[in-house]
């Protein structure tokens, strides 16, 4: 009777690693979809629009800036792409810009005539706001390159944050679908053995094989070895930028010596890993 507890006892541990596998790939989708959303949802080209470089006023539509950061203003005027000897560059556009945030005066007066068609910055709170935009140049010249007026910040910072986050959740996914997948396989292959007790006529002719222990179709060693070795492989590319190539001998041999190590608890060398950059 104690192979016929020991084997009921394995179905339950199945069942609950299905359940955590099942519960981290959930949860690490979630945070990965939350994460990308967020980041999609942001403000961080608040404005883009296209303009005309004639002297004269200009009042953009309203746009809205979801984040509180330092926003630049800047005009595209596309002269990269258009080249005229009679006409001049794109640092001769002389200008002046307001700014209103939800009807009120939010940036008075700016004059801006710097290189690269740069007109300043300020700082961003959450709202929605119009910018008015006095061009005091005659550079109508340069509308063939379709030039356009910018507000936006810097993406870079949010990226870098984001970044870890969305590895993170991936990494979860990964191994959440990976312990599913092996449990259900081992489930699989080890509902083919022949089952002992399965009636209590049957069992009397085979009591001596209630005493006999059952032996599982897939241990945790091979599971642990199969998803440990491509975490590793990753966590090495994805945070050492200088690793060049991975060898497909090196990378069979650290399956071998993870799969060895959690079988036997032998010694494990980093250093024979077969990872060289």
């Amino acid at each position: 009777m104690t192979g016929w507890v020991g084997y009921c006892g394995y179905i339950s541990f199945r069942k609950k690693r299905v359940w955590v596998g099942s519960a981290i790939a959930i949860m690490s989708a979630s945070i990965f979809v939350c994460t990308q959303m967020w980041m999609t949802s942001r403000s961080f080209m608040a404005l883009n629009t296209p303009i005309s470089l004639a002297r004269g006023d200009i009042k953009s539509r309203p746009f809205r800036i979801n984040l509180k950061n330092y926003y630049s203003v800047r005009i595209d005027t596309g002269w990269q792409s258009y080249f005229d000897p009679n006409c001049p560059s794109y640092d001769n556009v002389r200008s002046r810009w307001m700014l209103y945030k939800d009807g009120t005066v939010f940036v008075k007066w700016i004059d801006a005539s710097s290189p690269y068609a740069y007109l300043g910055d300020f700082l961003g709170e959450k709202g929605t706001y119009e910018l008015r935009l006095d061009i005091l140049s005659d550079t109508v010249c340069l509308n063939p390159g379709r030039p356009r007026l910018l507000v936006y910040t810097d993406r870079g910072e949010y990226d870098d944050r984001a970044s870890p986050v969305l590895l993170l959740s991936a990494f979860g996914v990964a191994f959440g679908v990976s312990l599913v997948i092996l449990t259900l396989i081992s489930a699989e292959l080890g509902s083919q053995n022949v089952r002992i007790c399965d009636s209590h006529r049957l069992a009397q002719y085979f009591q001596w094989a209630q005493t006999l222990p059952l032996k599982r179709q897939f241990e945790s060693s091979p599971a642990f070895a199969l998803v440990a070795t491509p975490i590793l492989v990753i966590l090495v590319i994805a945070f050492n930028g200088d690793v060049a190539t991975i060898s497909v001998e090196g990378f069979v041999r650290t399956s071998l010596k993870a799969r060895s190590f959690a079988r036997g608890g032998r010694r494990f060398s980093w250093t024979s890993c077969g990872l060289h950059c």
